[in-house]
């Protein structure tokens, strides 16, 4: 299958401004202290633009300038971190390269294509950004190959009422607060983005690291279940919590313990275990057994009580979607039926509006569509994904944002419905309009393409937030005020921010929770986008793949694994 090229070129022009701003690769995080600018000159190579080609190669000629100008902004700013100037020079070679390969190219055979090298180099870069983020939010004792040298162990004193050991897991976001509903969320949809992505992480080089990124939150959430039908579910309470850094709490933070109510938050513990346990089956057997198991008993927890949660935050009082969500991803794991008979009970063929931490439904309805003959299910994510589409009722910006909720979140909201939109192009459900429409937003938020401008990730593109609500990157070793003057002490590198208004206005103030707030579960959504539609490229026959469809991509199964495990033993 050939990619249409009204898909393809767009996604051609992220890849290649995306270099202009990404430091890749990195082998440690960039330092927080600034240097001088490089000294050097520009390239005399840069004098005159390449020849103009046509085809492919005449995309690559047709951004050339636009690359040129973006290092130029870059090389010879005031000040510049010493990791920023190391990638300007290796970005300096990369255009000599490309000058280079433009000039000889010969259009019309098979050699009218964006390399992969390219390709894969520019959206990695990307990928690598939004992990060094989930990095930069991680609790507990932080192991030897930490890339952040900011961040120092926290959380230490995390523990239950008998003095379990809760250490481990993601903060949500701005504070040091760790809350098992957006933790579960998003690790469930950044494992399907490694699922349905193919070969994006491994062909970037980030397989393994990605692995250990993900392994974090799976192992808290094993840790939170310490004995028969007792799980804990928060540690710290927003509401409560001082602005000030995660390392500079000392003292045991108030834990929240599921025993009689309970059942979203441990449905939605149920599935990120469930997929976990398909992600290492081939990777950790005995691993994913534990997962699994573990799944299991969450879930049984959830479906036997079907009682909402009270008294941590962030928990929804409808519990019916994220009961049918950890039932399906159950039934994926293990091909038992008897999951989809309970997920059944759940099911709604309502449309909801946004797919988010707190709301599963149209997730559930995509993976519904898949594991029974109901039709139904899948006419249900279609009328949700038109509704995002250009057209439907949700309002766009000026610059093109799909801007459901501009009174805060925007951005968070965008990258769900664009993850769920790769996701059901992954079944061929609408795929043409879905991977468009992701295109769109991703372009928008790193301010490129057609939406170029503004970019609301954190050290990429041009005007990125300096000021992201963000304590243990604002502040230096003691926090003072919220407000302090002055851009973030530390780069939180890859964030992606809560976004701007319907009138693409943002003051990149650091006290404003709705537009400039961070958060695990708007970097998930941006992270699994940008893996799936780069994963499907590759297997483009223009790419070099074999021209099958998403769900053909290799190591991807479009239902589900390839053998059921069977009930496994609980393991130490």
């Amino acid at each position: 299958m050939t990619a249409p090229r009204t898909l393809l070129r767009p996604l051609l022009l992220l890849a290649i401004i995306a270099c202009s701003s990404a430091q890749f690769p990195y082998t440690t995080a960039p330092p927080g202290d600034q240097i001088e600018p490089i000294k050097e000159p520009l390239p005399s190579t840069w004098v005159e633009p390449p020849k103009p080609q046509t085809g492919m190669c005449g995309h690559i000629a047709e951004e050339w300038q636009v690359l040129k100008h973006h290092v130029k902004s870059l090389h010879g700013q005031g000040t510049m971190l010493e990791a920023l100037s190391h990638h300007v020079r290796e970005l300096t070679e990369h255009i000599r390269h490309l000058t280079e390969r433009v000039n000889n190219c010969k259009c019309g055979g098979d050699e009218d294509r964006f390399g992969q090298e390219e390709l894969i180099k520019a959206i990695g870069a990307i990928l690598k950004m939004s992990m060094l983020f989930f990095e930069a939010q991680r609790s507990g004792p932080l192991p030897a190959t930490n890339q952040i040298p900011w961040r120092q162990n926290s959380g230490m004193n995390d523990t239950g009422y008998n003095k379990e050991n809760l250490t481990g897991g993601w903060y949500e976001g701005a504070t040091g607060v760790k809350s098992m509903l957006p933790m579960a969320y998003s690790t469930t949809v950044l494992i399907v983005g490694m699922l349905i992505g193919g070969d994006a992480y491994e062909k970037t080089g980030l397989e393994g690291e990605m692995i250990d990124s993900i392994k974090w939150p799976l192992d808290y959430f094993m840790k939170c279940h310490t004995k028969p039908n007792e799980f804990y579910v928060q540690v710290d309470e927003p509401f409560l919590h001082a602005w000030m850094r995660p390392e500079e709490v000392m003292v045991a933070q108030p834990a929240y313990l599921l025993n009689e109510t309970g059942s979203a938050v441990a449905a939605d513990t149920a599935a990120a275990l469930a997929a976990g346990s398909m992600l290492f089956r081939d990777i950790d057997q005995i691993y994913a057994d534990r997962m699994l198991n573990q799944a299991r008993e969450w879930y049984k927890f959830a479906y036997m009580v079907r009682k909402p949660f009270e008294k941590a935050t962030a928990l929804p009082n409808d519990i019916n979607d994220e009961l049918a969500w950890g039932a399906l991803w159950l039934n994926l794991a293990t091909e038992e039926e008897q999951y989809v008979e309970m997920a059944k009970e759940f099911m709604t063929l309502k449309v909801p509006e946004t797919f988010s931490y707190l709301d599963k439904t149209v997730g559930a309805q995509l993976i519904y569509s898949q594991v029974s003959n109901d039709t139904g299910y899948r006419e249900a994510v279609e009328s949700f994904l038109r509704q995002w589409f250009p057209g439907g009722t949700v309002k766009y910006s000026p610059r093109g944002l799909a801007a459901f909720r501009p009174e805060g979140g925007s951005i968070g909201y965008a990258a769900n419905a664009a993850f769920i939109a790769v996701s059901a192009a992954h079944f061929d459900i609408l795929r043409e309009e879905g991977i468009k429409f992701a295109r769109s937003q991703l372009e928008y938020i790193l301010g490129v393409g057609e939406h170029e401008g503004r970019s609301f990730m954190v050290a990429h593109g041009r005007d990125w937030p300096q000021h992201a609500r963000h304590a243990a990157s604002a502040c230096d070793q003691t926090c003072k005020s919220e407000d302090q003057a002055g851009p973030n002490t530390h780069m939180l590198i890859g964030a992606v921010v809560a976004g701007p208004g319907i009138d693409d206005e943002f003051p990149d103030d650091r006290t404003d929770m709705l537009r400039n707030n961070v958060s695990i579960t708007y970097n998930a959504g941006f992270q699994s986008t940008i893996a799936a539609i780069l994963g499907s490229l590759l297997n483009l026959e223009e790419f070099g793949g074999d021209g099958g469809s998403p769900g053909d991509s290799p190591g991807v199964s479009p239902g589900y694994p390839d053998q059921a495990p069977g009930t496994a033993q609980p393991t130490a």
